[in-house]
């Protein structure tokens, strides 16, 4: 396996620190990003040169989670005060506050359209808004432990959600009907789900367990069709963030690990393609823009980093 720096697709653009980071997400025009951390705060930063723009004061407790809208123009964050923030970003004026969850909102995503949020909690629901009248439309009773990650396909039909109960949820998006449900397990027991994403062609669903795997599914026949492994295990008690590279002529999977190294796979091979060393801190989120043009870490000491794809291997 070569993971030499020559052979890694990415280059590390700048580096930042922010105290008790959690999240970063790329806004989906690439011009920001935004931080999620324990301090309360939400921290808006311009991607180009990582100059901090502003932070948004609102919530009581740390910040567990972040989504933008699809006009990059507004944000959504959750926390552990148990409630969602909605947020214009260029005022850095809080909207509205959701209310309806009865312990920490874990995490949350708007649908396509930028009309609807869902919401994933440690109360075991999933929770679907009405951004304009903000007000709850459905609850889904998801899962029987805390929910640690949720996605929506591309047409925004099926929503996917992950566990420490250790099983992958798909419920359609209209009914809130369970539609499939899909666990990995050896000898009986199944290890916690820590991270669920749709891939672009919405045909499977990548999945992190505390195994410390990635598996791709192909749910619609409830099987395994990749996993991705690296030399040691990736995660045993941080979620880590997931997420695809279709940029390339051949695509990759990208994870954060418990060892400070960001890992990239060959989707289709499995093979180690490139190791990202970020330091010894777990990374905990890793986001992409423009099918991974630019790709994003955080770690949980706070550091944060912006990588580009390297020249010629677009």
């Amino acid at each position: 396996m070569d993971t030499s720096s020559e052979k890694t697709p990415y280059g590390l653009r700048y580096s930042i620190s922010v105290p008790s980071a959690s999240i970063a997400k790329l806004s989906p025009d690439g011009h920001m990003f935004a931080v999620a951390s324990a301090d309360k705060l939400v921290r808006i930063y311009d991607a180009r040169h990582g100059r901090l723009v502003r932070a948004l004061v609102g919530h009581t407790r740390g910040v567990s989670d972040l989504c933008w809208a699809p006009d990059s123009a507004h944000l959504a964050s959750c926390a552990d005060d148990m409630t969602i923030r909605l947020w214009r970003v260029e005022h850095g004026t809080c909207l509205k506050v959701l209310r309806g969850h009865t312990y920490h909102v874990t995490c949350l995503l708007f649908n396509p359209r930028g009309n609807l949020l869902i919401s994933g909690s440690a109360d075991e629901a999933i929770r679907i808004w009405d951004i304009a009248r903000g007000k709850c439309l459905k609850t889904l009773s998801a899962h029987s432990e805390a929910i640690s990650s949720i996605d929506m396909s591309w047409d925004g039909t099926i929503i996917a959600s992950s566990s420490y109960d250790g099983m992958i949820r798909l419920f359609d998006a209209d009914l809130g009907q369970c539609l499939k449900t899909l666990i990995y397990d050896r000898g009986d027991s199944s290890f916690p789900a820590s991270y669920v994403r749709f891939s672009p062609n919405g045909r499977y669903v990548l999945a992190s367990t505390f195994d410390g795997c990635v598996r791709l599914w192909d749910y619609t026949h409830n099987k395994v069709a990749k996993t991705y492994r690296g030399l040691r295990p990736l995660f045993e008690k941080y979620n880590c963030g997931t997420r695809f590279v279709t940029l390339l002529m051949r695509p990759m999977v990208v994870s954060g690990a418990e060892d400070g190294q960001i890992h990239l796979w060959d989707m289709q091979s499995k093979v180690i393609v490139g190791l990202l060393n970020t330091g010894s801190s777990p990374v905990l989120e890793v986001d992409v823009w423009d099918q991974g043009t630019v790709l994003i870490s955080c770690s949980l000491k706070g550091d944060v980093h912006v990588w580009d794809l390297v020249e010629g291997t677009k």
